[in-house]
This record gives C-alpha cells, sequence and structure tokens, in this order.
C-alpha cells in the first residue's frame, strides 16, 4: 500500500505574522526526498523542488490560514500526498505613539508620550529615539520628558514585549519631536491708529510656529495693577472701548499642566 506522510508543525502554538514556523513531513521508512505544497497548489511544488531533508522552514508573513503538504519520493515512485497541516496566523500588535501635548514643542516644556497596544495583555515598553533604545524609559507605557532639550529633538517609536504569545508586537511608526526656543508671540490690532471710545477692537496674538494646546493670556493695565484674561482662541475683542481701556497690553500663550508660558509679546499702544 501506498505510503502516506503525515506533516508536523512546529510551534503549535499561536502563530503571528512575522514568526518562523518549522513543518516537518514523517515517513517510517527511509531514503526518500521530499516536495512540499502550499494551499491548493498541489501539482506546483515549492521552490526548490524535491529536497533531502523531510523540513521545511516558512517566515509567515500574512494574517489569515495556510495549509501546507508534502510528499516523498524515491527515484521515479511517489507516495501519497499528506493531509494538509494548517497554519492560522494572526497580525503581530502594532502600537500607536500618542504625543503630549504636541510634536512641535518649545525648549523648557515637558513632553508625554504614551505607548498605546491595542490587545490588552501584560506589556513591558520598550521605547527607542532614532532607533536607539532608550534605557530610562524602558518598562514604562508613558515616557515623560521634563525641561525638554533640543538635543532631545528626534523620531520616537515604541514596541511591547510579554512573555506569552504574542512575546513581542511590532515597532510602532514614528513620532518625529522638533524642539525650537522659547516662543514669542506678535500682538496685533484689527484696526491701524487710535481707537475712538465706543468702538469695537480685537487683538490678535500669533505664533509663528503653529502648533496645538496653547491658550492665550492678555494683560492689560489697570489702576494699580496689571489684570490677565485668558481666552481660549488667539483674538480677544473690546466690544466698547472706554477711557480706561487705554494703555499698553501686552499677551502671551501656554499650555500644560503645570502651565508653560511662551515669553511676553512687545506692548501694543
Amino acid at each position: 500500500e501506498k505510503p502516506k506522510p503525515t506533516v508536523r508543525v512546529n510551534p503549535q502554538s499561536s502563530v503571528y505574522t512575522g514568526d518562523r514556523v518549522t513543518l516537518t513531513c514523517n515517513l517510517k521508512s527511509t531514503g526518500w526526498t521530499f516536495l512540499w505544497y502550499k494551499d491548493y497548489q498541489k501539482s506546483n511544488p515549492l521552490s526548490p523542488g524535491t529536497t533531502d531533508t523531510n523540513t521545511l522552514s516558512v517566515t509567515v508573513s500574512n494574517e489569515g490560514v495556510t495549509q501546507y503538504y508534502c510528499k516523498a519520493r524515491r527515484g521515479n515512485y511517489d507516495s501519497e500526498i499528506s493531509d494538509p497541516a494548517t497554519i492560522t496566523v494572526r497580525a503581530r500588535p502594532k502600537p500607536v505613539v500618542k504625543v503630549q501635548p504636541a510634536e512641535r514643542v518649545f525648549i523648557g516644556e515637558t513632553v508625554t508620550l504614551t505607548c498605546e497596544i491595542q490587545t490588552g495583555e501584560s506589556w513591558r515598553y520598550l521605547w527607542y529615539r532614532n532607533n536607539e533604545e532608550l534605557s530610562d524609559a524602558a518598562g514604562k507605557k508613558t515616557h515623560t520628558i521634563t525641561d525638554i532639550k533640543e538635543s532631545d529633538k528626534g523620531d520616537y517609536t515604541c514596541k511591547g514585549t510579554q512573555s506569552s504569545d504574542p512575546k513581542y508586537t511590532q515597532t510602532s511608526d514614528g513620532v518625529t519631536l522638533t524642539v525650537s526656543e522659547k516662543p514669542k508671540p506678535e500682538l496685533t490690532s484689527d484696526l491701524k491708529g487710535d481707537v475712538l471710545t465706543g468702538n469695537s477692537v480685537t487683538l490678535y496674538c500669533t505664533l509663528k510656529l503653529q502648533s496645538d494646546g496653547w491658550k492665550f493670556y492678555w494683560i492689560r493695565p489697570t489702576q494699580s495693577t496689571e489684570t490677565e484674561t485668558e481666552t481660549e482662541t488667539h483674538s480677544y475683542t473690546i466690544r466698547s472701548v472706554s477711557v480706561s481701556d487705554g494703555g499698553q497690553y501686552r499677551c502671551r500663550a501656554g499650555r500644560g499642566n503645570p502651565v508653560y508660558y511662551t515669553h511676553y509679546s512687545d506692548a501694543l499702544w
């Protein structure tokens, strides 16, 4: 009776994209060469055709179900084709790096990078800047850089490892931090020249390098001190100007907790 080989898969456990899997074609007798087939290509063996060893190693790159078969050959005589060995490949998780307050930051700010992995296992996190591991951030899901310097700029990535399958994630896409000098906003008005009492005037506090998360602070002189008004947007409107609104205005921007402030603008009026 024609012999029929069996195929064994190692590892048997969960297989993820990027894993290496070894298949073994088992026959009781010796002296055979072996042919391997994938999915429905039973008349079309995988290159290099017959091999003297009864193992096949493959790196699985696509998720989904793949079936492998083998056949043994001795001279002109072929065995039966084996039953299929089925490999189910799952997508290896890929983390996402989230950054607060923004990818464009300024010297002295505090920046928080978070490595988010959708599957809820007990990950240990690894961080890299320009592909070099950051040892001080190892193990932490959140990597905080306080009082950031220009030397902290670069491309930040993360990945996770754990003891159970999948033992490691893919590496995240990079987040590029740029670190610039502390900014000084420009304060402008929508009116040129003197403002008449009773009119409306809008002031604008503009940062040259745009990035997210700023609140704006407007400093105006009052009789004895200065008062500071906070707005969510970079404009401040005085609806009906009175004599007491006169004086020199300045603005600055701030973001984060604790708040990081820009320089004050030059004074207007």
